[in-house]
């Protein structure tokens, strides 16, 4: 598991049975497999090479009338 992430269906699988997760039928085993190697794709594309400072800015203004 590099990373911390689940890398293969097993993984996937053998993390479902520890959490409970153990009522799925084949269909949704599957869905949601699908759904976890998606998101270890999305985290893994994710920089992580900055230090807090470098964090961009996040700023909202509201307009008068809200």
């Amino acid at each position: 598991m590099p990373g911390g992430y689940l890398t293969t269906r097993e993984e996937i699988e053998a993390f479902a049975r520890r959490t409970g997760l153990t009522r799925f039928t084949p269909e949704q085993m599957e869905e949601f497999s699908r759904a976890a190697l998606y998101m270890g794709d999305l985290i893994a594309g994710l920089p992580r090479d900055f230090a807090p400072a470098e964090e961009p800015a996040h700023v909202f203004r509201a307009r008068e009338e809200a």
